[in-house]
């Protein structure tokens, strides 16, 4: 076999016993394009000769035993696209590197602290696309992040961020809002709430906010957003508003206002509401929700009758509410 005209090997998830100091066989192979290494149990330091892989445009390291730096030889992989490091916590996480190639960015499960934002920087340029820091331990994010104009999908979830939701937006508000199609960040600290700068996220389809510490109302800016297919605010402090400006008429409602159902955009097909404090009446969602959908209202305080609802939903969940009466399926006109 002629191993020079390699340009893919993938390794993931084989075997424990083809690990060693020089884990990467006796291949130089100078056109390697794809290299999967993930989901074994490799232990050591990562080979300097990795870097003399220069066609190298994919590299997946995650989830080993791997420890010691990250060799400065892999910052001159000047073709690399995605770089995958996840959930490799004896690595220390200095790195020196010139390359700014990188569109997909793995570093989850790495008990990385905010420190971390300096050698990151290097590695952030405008051909980033996704970049996932989940499951650290990260305080905010840095400005910087906010002047990305391809990142498409951010990944926060799980860092126990002690921060103002309203400052962490704000950091990504410059080129980034109008990039950002996915935002998870579940599973931290924030406080305040949601901030109406959350309408400069033009592009943004999935927001998720789940387990978190927000308050204070929930924003009609937040239905302002075209593209919105998935909101999850689940287990916050959230309350619906008892007014709303529509059109530059004001509303007063002593509940829940018929507007807030009124208002979803007509794409969405997730919402969770769960385990907040919203009150008052929900009217018939017969035909708010596209085919497919899944709406969980539960654990909050609404009351009187259950609303009509479309047959044609994936799942919902009313419990643990104060409604009355029983359910009415609307069956949609063949």
């Amino acid at each position: 076999m002629n191993i020079t005209a390699v340009i893919g090997v993938e390794l993931h998830a084989a075997t424990k016993q083809i690990m060693s100091q020089s884990f990467i066989f006796p291949v130089v192979v100078l056109k390697l394009r794809y290299l999967d290494l993930s989901y074994n149990s490799f232990h050591g330091t990562i080979p300097t000769f990795i870097g003399s892989l220069i066609k190298l445009r994919f590299l997946n390291l995650g989830n080993n035993n791997l420890n010691g730096t990250i060799p400065t030889s892999v910052g001159s992989l000047t073709e690399l696209r995605l770089l995958s490091l996840s959930s490799d916590v004896s690595l220390f996480f200095i790195f020196n590197s010139s390359s700014s190639s990188i569109a997909y960015l793995y570093l989850g499960n790495n008990s990385l602290t905010s420190s971390m934002y300096r050698w990151l920087f290097p590695l952030t340029s405008n051909k980033l696309r996704v970049l996932d820091l989940s499951g650290n331990m990260l305080d905010g994010i840095p400005k910087y992040l906010g002047n990305l104009s391809s990142l498409e999908t951010l990944s926060f979830y799980n860092n126990s961020a002690a921060v103002k939701f309203p400052d962490f937006l704000n950091n990504l508000s410059g080129c980034t809002s109008l990039s950002l199609q996915s935002l998870q960040a579940s599973y931290n600290q924030f406080t305040g709430p949601l901030s109406d700068d959350i309408q400069k996220f033009s592009s943004l389809k999935h927001l998720y906010l789940s387990h978190n510490q927000l308050y204070g109302s929930i924003s009609e800016k937040l239905w302002e957003l075209p593209m919105l297919e998935e909101l999850d605010l689940y287990f916050n402090n959230l309350q619906v508003p008892s007014t709303y400006h529509l059109s530059g008429l004001f509303l007063m409602y002593d509940t829940t206002p018929l507007e807030f159902w009124d208002m979803w955009p007509s794409q969405l097909k997730y919402l969770n509401l769960s385990s907040n404090n919203i009150s008052g009446t929900v009217p018939d969602l017969s035909s708010n929700f596209a085919t497919g959908s899944a709406i969980d209202l539960s654990s909050n305080n609404f009351s009187g009758p259950i609303p009509n609802v479309s047959s044609t939903l994936s799942s919902l969940n009313l419990s643990r509410n104060k409604f009355s009466g029983g359910i009415s399926l609307h069956m949609p006109n063949c």
